[in-house]
């Protein structure tokens, strides 16, 4: 076939840059197999924002909403990945991680529930931890909770033997937070002393087909308790590969570094945790994170 020398070359999409917008949110674009649609979408997304900017009023279609479909959100396998490359080749510790992840996680409690909107006459929370690195994110969270002036329990029915979440544990400890030695059943009981529970159990490494006791029995209980829950990172019970089809149904979730491919079923109030992951590295997985306004380490997606 013949090509005429005046023929265009194909269009390259540029990246759309930031706008001078409230939260200065980033939209980006690539050429993938479905480049003209997300062109499209980022078009109509600047037409909402310059509209919000002109004229005050939210559009009809949510920003934040078109918003979410242009970020990318991890899988299993490459939030193990990001974690490797995070310890072994920039360096970071793994109590470093921890300690920003559960200050980040308080931040985002005190935005959603602020002291004066708990309906209880004390601030009290109860924190369920599990074994692994969420369970040790909860710990921290709820020692900065503590800080804050909030009255959080712990209930951490399986103590790691590592040293580094023994380490976390004791700080608790020392901080006079209590810790309950088992979780009530009667459903009733939790609803009336807290104000609402944090979900720190399981994380994104669990298999959430293989959750055994006493974990298992945990999340029964938590399923039917009327007061507000906040999941870390993954709900408990929830796939992170997938969409919800079983376990809890937090009102709250606080997604750390990015959000997971199981964030895209969940419908309430969505945070994003964590403003530290280097720009190599959000570009090489191609993250498109938000941008944080001024100097907040979490953001409402």
């Amino acid at each position: 076939m013949n090509h005429s020398s005046n023929e265009k070359e194909p269009e390259t999409i540029e990246p759309l840059r930031y706008l001078s917008t409230p939260g200065n949110l980033p939209l980006q674009t690539r050429r993938d197999g479905c480049g003209a649609l997300l062109e499209t979408q980022q078009e109509t997304t600047q037409a909402n924002l310059l509209s919000w900017k002109r004229t005050g009023k939210m559009p009809r279609v949510g920003i934040q909403q078109q918003i979410s479909k242009l970020q990318k959100t991890e899988s299993k396998t490459e939030v193990a990945t990001v974690e490797t490359e995070l310890l072994r080749d920039y360096r970071f510790g793994q109590q470093q991680l921890i300690e920003m992840w559960g200050h980040a996680c308080a931040i985002a409690i005190t935005k959603a529930f602020p002291l004066s909107s708990l309906s209880k006459k004390q601030p009290t929370l109860l924190v369920v931890c599990g074994p692994e690195q969420n369970g040790s994110i909860g710990l921290v969270c709820a020692r900065h909770l503590r800080m804050f002036e909030y009255e959080p329990t712990i209930f951490y029915p399986k103590r790691s033997p590592q040293s580094l979440y023994q380490d976390f544990t004791v700080q608790c400890e020392k901080m006079d937070i209590p810790f309950l030695s088992y979780l009530p059943t009667e459903v009733q009981l939790l609803n009336d002393a807290y104000n609402l529970v944090i979900d720190a159990i399981l994380g994104p490494e669990t298999d959430h087909k293989e959750v055994k006791e006493p974990y298992a029995g945990m999340l029964v209980t938590l399923k039917q308790v009327k007061i507000p829950i906040v999941s870390v990172d993954v709900p408990s019970g929830w796939d992170v590969d997938e969409p919800a089809k079983d376990g809890i149904n937090p009102e709250v979730l606080i997604s750390l570094t990015a959000p997971k491919k199981c964030a895209a079923g969940f419908s309430g109030k969505h945070f994003l945790a964590g403003r530290f992951l280097p720009y190599d590295i959000q570009k090489k997985y191609e993250l498109n994170l938000p941008e944080f306004p001024g100097t907040e380490c979490v953001i409402e997606l």
